[in-house]
């Protein structure tokens, strides 16, 4: 246990005081035994002195007795957690005179076994009640999260959406610092993929490193790897927590962020404007797996776009259709430089990624069903979330797995080997959905060629790898709308999904409908199907 609880013992015994606090290990307990009391008036001052978390008091003690301490004691202390030790004679006694039940109560002589029953039961309660104190917390910033989220949405926005949010409206020559972190899902595993328990630490965490306990954060509930900070800081003063925001984030392996920032110089329902221009902050940024502080400013990215061009489109067009899947890649990744855009813009390799996924969609629409179609959809989709990562081996991957769905192989492979490797791959896809699985990934796992695998994965299972893990997690995703509660926001990040939006699509795309559709048939509560935040 990482926080230790006091327990102060009270007896005018000396010899019981001394047997009583030496019952246990405390230590393993995860509780400090403080010096004993050794009668009512003294307990009274240490318990204030102190602050106890659990009190074990006899019940004949000179000055004041056990009862009469606890009458006094429960008023101004709660939450401390009291046993009563009495004899039998005196039992009934005591227990009438605590009638609420707020007392617990011990037997002489007290043995090991009542001690550990008692101090179990002890932090079972603090426990109890530190578990709800939680949940109150994160429900109130899960609503911050909620409200001030509606600023930042594509829409202009000119009034505060909640009264709760007007103490905010006068504030004037605000900052907004994004917090673009591109690999959620890896950040997410130290907290077992609890996204909600990671957003309500990490905006705790800021607020420490900003020294500043009113600190306007929040995680935008649409988009959890982004999180935000609306401040009046001067800019000498946002640069530095946004280095101590960087060296935070240097614990966390194999996963990148960008903090992009504006200067002082919006009010708090202009934040969408202001949203807007940090994300053109962000897509300036170095395409390198590194993280990174910018200061973003009002200007158009200037950056020359880069594109196949038409002399590559119609090259592309004709290796498509002579089905030439490594002329295809080659032209794709290598020619066009994708392969190697390494210190490119962010915006030049977005910019690529979507012009490729439009000729390869294209293609598809003008020669297959329309099922192929949205499945390749999808496909090209997943290359331009590669790119959220800053990895070339992510978006080479997501780029070779739509060829080979474009392009299927007809090569003929052992079959025994083949059919064992992927009985693996879709063992291990069953079991970890929800993780950041890519054909990268699995091709990395066990050790085999991407493109191999791939085909090989269509040939077994006669599915696409990348179709399969999305109807997993769609799969999965109906299940928990079904069967609970759970805000969509956050069920869309259990099965693997860090953008909401995007999540809303394919779930769209796969079923017809979207998430919130799809619970209106199990929930026709008013206001419960929509989206909240993290918190």
């Amino acid at each position: 246990m990482n926080k230790k609880y006091k327990l102060l013992i009270a007896d005018d015994e000396y010899w019981v005081r001394k047997k009583l606090a030496a019952m246990l290990d405390w230590e393993a307990l995860g509780i400090e035994c403080l010096e004993p009391a050794k009668d009512g008036q003294e307990t009274l001052e240490r318990v204030r002195q102190e602050r106890p978390d659990i009190l074990i008091t006899d019940v004949n003690m000179p000055f004041i007795n056990g009862v009469e301490l606890l009458r006094r004691l429960q008023p101004e202390f709660p939450e401390l957690v009291s046993f009563v030790v009495s004899g039998y004679d005196d039992f009934e006694y005591v227990k009438g005179c605590f009638l609420g039940g707020c007392v617990n109560y011990l037997l002489k002589p007290v043995s090991r076994d009542d001690m550990e029953q008692a101090m179990g039961r002890a932090l079972e309660i603090i426990s109890a009640r530190e578990d709800a104190g939680r949940k109150v917390k994160k429900a109130a910033s899960l609503l911050r999260d909620t409200e001030f989220s509606q600023l930042v949405r594509d829409r202009e926005t000119s009034a505060l959406p909640t009264a709760s949010m007007q103490q905010y409206l006068g504030m004037n020559n605000m900052a907004l610092m994004l917090i673009k972190i591109h690999n959620l899902q890896i950040v997410s595993r130290s907290y077992d993929h609890d996204l909600a328990q990671f957003s309500y630490e990490f905006k705790a965490k800021i607020i420490q490193l900003s020294r500043i306990d009113e600190l306007i954060v929040f995680n935008h509930i649409y988009r959890p790897g982004e999180f935000m900070i609306i401040t009046d800081m001067p800019e000498h003063e946002r640069l530095e927590l946004a280095g101590k925001i960087l060296d935070l984030a240097s614990q966390w392996s194999n996963a990148w962020i960008t903090v992009s920032m504006t200067a002082n110089s919006f009010s708090v329902d202009q934040i969408n404007r202001a949203y807007k221009l940090t994300v053109a902050g962000l897509l300036s940024r170095k395409f390198q797996m590194s993280s990174e502080i910018i200061n973003a400013v009002e200007i158009q990215l200037s950056d020359n776009p880069v594109m196949l061009g038409s002399e590559h489109a119609k090259q592309l067009k004709k290796l498509l259709d002579s089905g030439n899947r490594q002329a295809v890649i080659r032209l794709l990744l290598e020619d066009s430089g994708l392969a190697h855009c390494t210190g490119w813009r962010y915006s030049q390799v977005l910019q690529l990624v979507k012009e490729t996924g439009l000729l390869l969609n294209d293609f598809a629409m003008k020669n297959r069903s329309e099922k192929f179609t949205a499945d390749m959809e999808g496909l090209t989709e997943n290359c331009i979330k590669a790119v959220e990562t800053l990895s070339l081996e992510n978006i080479s991957a997501a780029v070779r797995a739509a060829v080979d769905y474009l392009c299927p192989s007809h090569t003929d492979y052992a079959p025994d080997t083949t059919r064992h490797l992927v009985r693996q791959a879709v063992a291990y896809v069953d079991k970890n959905y929800f993780e950041d699985i890519s054909l990268s990934t699995l091709s990395e796992k066990f050790n085999v060629e991407s493109s191999y695998f791939s085909r090989i994965f269509r040939k077994e299972t006669g599915e696409n790898l990348t179709y399969y893990i999305t109807r997993k997690r769609i799969e999965k995703a109906c299940a928990l709308i079904e069967n609970g509660d759970i805000n969509l926001t956050e069920i869309a990040f259990m099965v693997g999904y860090n953008d909401y939006t995007y999540f809303n699509r394919v779930f769209k795309k796969y079923t017809g409908k979207s998430p919130r559709e799809y619970r209106s048939q199990f929930n026709t509560q008013e206001g419960k199907n929509e989206p909240v935040a993290w918190a």
